[in-house]
């Protein structure tokens, strides 16, 4: 968990157990001189510790009890030096000797310490001290209008005053000239003149200085984040749950710098992130995914059955296990950026890993009930930009039966119907897409019971989600139970989690050419929507009804929607995970873990039939069955010998997966209609099975001096069984330092200028790995079916025997700064990494017997900076204002590939392809048909007015960005409370297919220009060299440039844009309303996210969103999901 400089927030949340009145009782008492608080943790053996600071004795403290230990700077030195002994002692006996002869005072709440500055009992009561000319009361609350006991009020420059009751009230005799100074542990005191006022109410502000920064770094492990030698970011709970989207990876976007996220799809669609780039040119760039020290997967499934139904073609993409985990249960993510965070991770690490860390139970007095309800609504924003003037025709005359948007304009004058010839319809523009998209609503509720006590903690929770999309049949329902609990004794600990999630998806639409989207724009602009809404369907036969007849181009979206495209899903998934340690003394400790990730997924698909014997209507059924488990052990030391501290794991890690699935594929029907395999004329069966195994050991630790001079260092060695066997081992190390200045420099007995408060920098180096699949040594035969029975298909890949995994050297440096008294902050890295023996697949003479094979070769560098600023602009009275910024510039470089190879095609559609060219940046966009230059760089026209072609491929762009970032606000006015995110990129290209095919089908806005025959092309005649005079039609130029195989460069898009990305308002109920309600807190908050974009230069398409997950899909976009925004309103309560 990280712990905040600047407020106390985090510390309230975690201290308030129970019911308030339980904590405000029990604090009060003590204050008061009542009974001891029941301290968590058991007692503990120690030696005699002599001449340590304050701030070491803390420390120490802190990691051999786990209470953690506050307190305001300006009140504690922590340079003071203390000597304690204790043996067999409870939590409230050492710090008794800690803090014994310093003038400081403690008090214990749940797992925290309250260290403050002692007050004698001769200068304060909680009755009138002295008696002066009048008297005067008042309530003391905290930031959230819930009263504070104890705190002290005393007259300035006099040793009187009184400390405030259990509702958080005082009386104090004064005089008019009084100031009173209002001071309680972990708050900013307030100064207030009497005057004449008899009533005196005061909100105190927080600020509280924590011991240290925690974060959570590789196995789950804790770190002082001053101690890390690398850049790890981390994003809180209630980031991700205020504008919540169903999945989880789409709420990082900007929340993280040097992370890009981008969706595929809309409801139940992948999401792609990466982390610092790409730096695999054909295997995997996702990040690994940890939750509770267990690695889940997170690839989205295609069709066991038929995986060669991308989203080219109108497959649908599957979501990623990802969006299975519950935002609620979640406390807080760590990222570990690229490979020297993420090294203790061996082979899956080169991508750098995201740390989740669920939600636990605490000891606490009584159970903790937490209920929270989200709905949100979701629209579409923005579709392709169409024109509304021209109607179904060709050469400007009205033609019922012509396939484009190129007749007459629209005047509303009758026309003959095509679903009736005998009937006439109106040829006029209509709502198309407007009329076939809904609203979309999604309910999600979430419920949370949570408790425990010194021996044994629990939480538990259910959700239930259930989401309608902007598409007629499309919905997601999801449910999910989290079962966690934990036990502890003086020696040894015991934690397990369950978690089942139930994911059920239907209607999820087609995208790319087939998919709905591109029916709406290839779909001529005067065809009515009662038309094809209300006539899609054959009564008889089932297959579709629409304007263009029967046809596989063109298809109604209606007919897709309902009947024939159907796409469902439904996966059950367990995430399991058990733990246990045991410590041996202080010192030694021993703990080991195993976790598993099973789900069980059904996939069902009806795809398109053409014609009236259905000979050509599929009906897929895929079942499939994915596991992952990982086990490992370690035994930890930690010791420290005066100013050295020394700490090292050792440990043991197996890694096992498993894959299978069977595939149902039946073509035509016999029975028309009916839906089963047996129903099918013909079957095509399909069997899959894939299994893998990483066993691996490592070693890490690190080495302080004076707590501001750290050194860690990481050792790990892979087996893969993917690998051959004199391949498949391979180890990995990685060192890292960091030196916080400022400390050092007050242990030199100097300082920072004092407008700079923090000052820590850090270096790392890494080496890690990427394997590969299984079955990549040997070639492998494909059973398929044939006619005349099973037909063996001979391996087209020629296998690689020498495989060797690739491999990633990384080094970063980066420094972090605090200023003006932790008001600033800011932190920044510099990194550059080299990937090698890139695993690619290149092609063959046919001569050979094979079509590709396998090679290891090739560097890919990336390079890149990262910058984050947090700013707390202003902080007075009841009011605050928070600014953040995260900025990113990563750039990746392809040094070298192949002996031979100078271009590997990463993905193509339609002549448009995605590739790395040695020499050149990584994912150039490169078009197969390009227009003729001469000399001079004018375009060369032909004597029909029309530019001249080549097939000379040519680079029209890059997906890379230049640049991206976000910046991020929040202010806070008593109990209201405002956050607001703005998402940037600059830079990078994206080639809209969909802009091509509206261009060549007419539909498309830009295709008005030149209707009327006089369009002039500019350049120059390729025989004359004389400017070009011819004039064409609007029609000429985009039938002969746009389509399938368009002119790339008319269709690329620079994808920079701003984007509103979140914004919400909430109101949290007073405590004081509460008191009487068992309520401990209730919030109301209205949300919005993706609400609109302030810059895009698309075509009314996204720029975020892409035809596929992997790299080679990110720079196409390819009739895929709408513009939406979202918006609702979210309840919180805690009972």
């Amino acid at each position: 968990m990280k712990w905040n400089f600047n407020n106390l927030s985090q510390f309230q949340s975690n201290c308030r157990i129970g019911t308030r009145k339980a904590i405000t009782s029990v604090l009060v008492a003590s204050l008061l001189g009542g009974a001891p608080l029941t301290t968590l943790a058991n007692d503990f053996d120690t030696v005699l510790e002599q001449g340590q600071t304050l701030k070491s004795a803390f420390k120490e403290v802190r990691e051999k009890t786990g209470y953690k230990i506050f307190y305001n700077s300006s009140d504690v030195n922590v340079a003071l030096t203390t000597d304690f002994d204790y043996q067999e002692a409870s939590i409230e006996e050492i710090m008794t000797s800690v803090l014994r002869d310093t003038g400081l005072s403690f008090k214990i709440i749940g797992d925290q310490v309250l260290v403050f500055k002692a007050v004698a009992e001769n200068e304060v009561s909680i009755m009138t001290l002295d008696q002066e000319k009048r008297q005067v009361s008042g309530t003391i609350t905290d930031e959230t209008d819930f009263p504070l006991p104890g705190v002290n009020v005393v007259i300035k420059g006099r040793d009187k005053g009184a400390i405030t009751d259990l509702e958080g009230k005082f009386n104090l005799n004064v005089s008019d000239e009084d100031v009173l100074v209002f001071s309680f542990v972990g708050y900013i005191d307030q100064e207030v003149k009497v005057g004449t006022q008899s009533v005196i109410n005061i909100k105190l502000q927080p600020q509280v200085d924590e011991l240290e920064e925690v974060v959570v770094t590789a196995f789950g492990i804790e770190k002082e984040k001053k101690s890390i030698g690398y850049s790890v970011q981390e994003v809180k709970q209630d980031e991700l749950t205020d504008t919540r989207t169903t999945n989880l990876g789409a709420n990082l976007s900007g929340k993280i710098a040097g992370v890009q996220v981008n969706p595929s799809g809309g409801l139940g669609g992948s999401v792609s992130v990466r982390v610092r780039g790409s730096s695999s040119i054909s295997g995997n760039n996702e990040p690994l995914w940890v939750v509770d020290g267990v690695p889940i997967n997170s690839q989205s499934m295609n069709q066991i059955s038929n995986p060669d139904d991308g989203p080219e073609w109108g497959g649908s993409i599957a979501d990623g296990g990802v969006s299975d985990i519950n935002p609620e249960d979640i406390e807080s993510i760590s990222v570990l950026k690229g490979p020297n965070a993420a090294a203790l991770y061996g082979s899956r690490a080169q991508n750098g890993a995201i740390i989740i860390t669920t939600k636990k139970g605490k000891a606490q007095k009584g159970v903790k009930v937490e209920y929270n309800a989200n709905v949100m609504f979701e629209q579409v924003q923005s579709f392709y930009n169409m024109q509304d003037t021209y109607g179904q025709g060709t050469n400007g005359q009205v033609d019922t039966n012509a396939m484009g948007s190129w007749g007459a304009p629209m005047d509303g004058q009758m026309v003959q119907s095509w679903v009736d010839p005998s009937l006439q319809t109106p040829y006029s523009v209509n709502n198309q897409w407007e009329d076939y998209f809904q609203t979309g609503s999604s309910v999600a509720n979430n419920v949370a019971v949570s408790g425990g006590n010194d021996l044994a903690t629990f939480r538990v929770s259910f959700m239930d989600q259930r989401t309608n999309g902007i598409f007629p049949s499309q919905s997601l329902n999801k449910n999910s139970i989290d079962f966690q609990g934990g036990l502890k004794t003086d020696k040894f600990t015991l934690n397990g989690k369950f978690n089942y999630i139930s994911h059920r998806e239907e209607g999820s639409p087609a995208q790319g050419y087939n998919g709905t989207v591109n029916q709406f724009v290839q779909m001529p602009r005067s065809i009515q929507t009662n038309d094809i809404k209300n006539n899609y369907i054959h009564p008889v036969y089932g297959h579709q009804l629409n304007w263009s007849g029967l046809s596989s181009q063109y298809i109604n979206p209606y007919w897709q929607d309902y009947n024939a495209s159907i796409n469902n899903a439904e996966r059950d998934r367990f995430v399991t995970m058990l733990s246990a340690g045991y410590q041996f003394n202080d010192w030694l400790s021993l703990s080991a873990k195993s976790g598993l990730d099973y789900y069980a997924e059904r996939r069902e698909t009806r795809d398109l039939p053409s014609n009236e014997t259905m000979t050509d209507k599929k009906y897929i059924l895929d079942q499939y069955n994915v596991m992952e488990m990982n086990s490992d052990v370690m035994l930890n030391a930690n010791k420290q010998f005066g100013d050295w501290g020394v700490s090292a794991s050792i440990g043991a890690n197996n890694m096992y997966q498993q894959r299978s699935g069977m595939g149902n594929e039946g073509i035509g029907q016999i029975v028309p209609g009916l839906w089963s395999i047996p129903n099918s004329m013909a079957v095509v069966n399909r069997q899959s099975f894939y299994e893998k195994s990483i066993q691996s050991v490592f070693a890490f630790g690190q080495f302080s001096f004076r707590n501001y001079v750290f050194l860690d260092w990481t050792a790990r060695n892979d087996w893969s069984s993917t690998l051959p066997a004199e391949n498949r081992s391979y180890f990995y190390p990685s060192i890292a330092g960091s030196l916080v200045v400022s400390d050092m420099l007050e242990d030199l007995n100097t300082k920072l200028p004092d407008w700079m408060t923090y000052l820590k920098v850090r270096a790392a180096v890494a080496k890690v790995g990427n394997d590969t699949d299984p079955y990549m040594l040997a070639g492998t035969y494909r059973v398929q079916q044939g006619a005349g029975g099973p037909l063996v298909e001979a391996p087209l890949q020629m296998p690689l025997e020498g495989l060797m995994p690739e491999e990633t050297v990384s080094k970063e440096a980066g420094a972090e700064m605090r200023f003006f008294n932790n008001r600033v902050y800011m932190d920044f890295t510099v990194y550059q990494s080299n990937t090698f023996n890139q695993i690619l697949t290149v092609p063959m003479t046919s001569s050979s017997g094979y079509s590709h094979k396998i090679i290891n070769a090739g560097d890919v560098e990336n390079r890149g900076f990262e910058f984050m600023m947090n700013v707390t602009a202003i902080e007075k009275d009841n009011f605050k204002w928070d600014i953040g910024m995260n900025f990113s510039k990563n750039r990746t470089y392809v040094n070298q590939l192949a002996d031979g190879v100078e271009t590997y095609e990463m993905a193509s559609v339609n002549g448009v392809t995605i590739v790395a060219q040695e020499g050149q940046d990584y994912g150039n966009i490169r078009s197969t048909r390009s227009f003729v230059y001469d000399e001079n760089g004018n375009k060369m026209i032909g004597d029909d007015g029309l530019p001249l072609t080549s097939n000379t491929p040519e680079v029209i762009g890059n997906i890379q960005p230049d640049f991206m970032g976000s910046i991020n606000t929040s202010v806070q006015y008593k109990n209201w409370s405002l956050r607001a995110q703005i998402d940037y990129k600059k830079g990078g290209e994206i080639y809209s297919y969909t802009d091509a095919i509206g261009s060549l089908q007419g539909t498309g806005e830009r295709t008005l220009a030149g209707r009327d025959g006089t369009m002039v092309v500019e350049g120059v005649n390729a025989e004359t060299g004389q400017p070009n005079d011819v004039q064409i039609s609007s029609e000429q130029y985009w039938n002969h440039e746009g389509g399938a195989n368009a002119v790339g460069s008319e269709f690329i898009y620079d994808a920079s844009y701003v984007s509103l990305r979140e914004l919400s308002v909430g109101y949290s109920l007073p405590s004081a309303w509460l008191q009487n309600m068992f309520l401990e807190k209730v919030r109301v908050s209205a949300v919005g996210r993706n609400l609109f974009y302030f810059k895009t230069n698309m075509p009314g398409t996204s720029p975020e969103s892409y035809a596929g997950p992997t790299d080679g899909y990110r720079g196409i976009e390819m009739g895929g999901y709408p513009m939406t925004r979202n918006f609702g309103f979210n309840v919180n309560v805690v009972f």
